[in-house]
Parts: structure tokens; C-alpha cells; sequence
């Protein structure tokens, strides 16, 4: 976004940015899944009928997520390191 080239620009470390698009990016998917459920629980609510959701991939797109942040976040500690970055 451009606020978080503003913040890349004018910050040594670019931690301001890298907070905002990790924090731009939650919203999106919190609010993405958080709305679009809550109508189907309360259309199905409306309606009588039961809410199921089928289990799919989501359980390995957070792991594979989780495992990417963890690798990001090291990079960012490591390349703070004077002898390394």
C-alpha cells in the first residue's frame, strides 16, 4: 500500500511498513471469512436450515502461512545481525 512505502521510505529498519501490510493483510482475511460467515450462519438461521461447512484445506493454509511468517520474521532478525545483513 502507499502508506507502507511512506513508512519503507522514511524508516531506517522498514519495521513501520512490514507492521502495516502484516496488519492490513489480518484485516483482510479476518473481515473476508468474518462477514461472509456470519451472513451464511444467519441466512441459514433465517431459513431453518443447519449450517454445516465441510472441512477443507484451511488447516494446511494456516501451517504453511504460519511457517512463511516464521521464515520472515527470522530474515528480518537475522539481516539486523552487523555481521550478517
Amino acid at each position: 500500500t502507499f502508506a507502507s512505502k511512506v513508512a519503507a521510505i522514511g524508516d531506517a529498519d522498514a519495521d513501520s511498513s512490514i507492521g502495516n501490510v502484516t496488519g492490513s493483510n489480518a484485516v483482510n482475511v479476518f473481515l473476508g471469512i468474518g462477514v461472509a460467515w456470519s451472513m451464511a450462519a444467519i441466512y441459514h438461521a433465517v431459513k431453518g436450515t443447519q449450517f454445516l461447512v465441510k472441512p477443507g484445506s484451511l488447516g494446511f493454509s494456516v501451517t504453511v502461512f504460519c511457517i512463511f511468517a516464521l521464515v520472515a520474521i527470522v530474515i528480518v532478525l537475522l539481516r539486523r545481525r552487523p555481521n550478517v545483513g
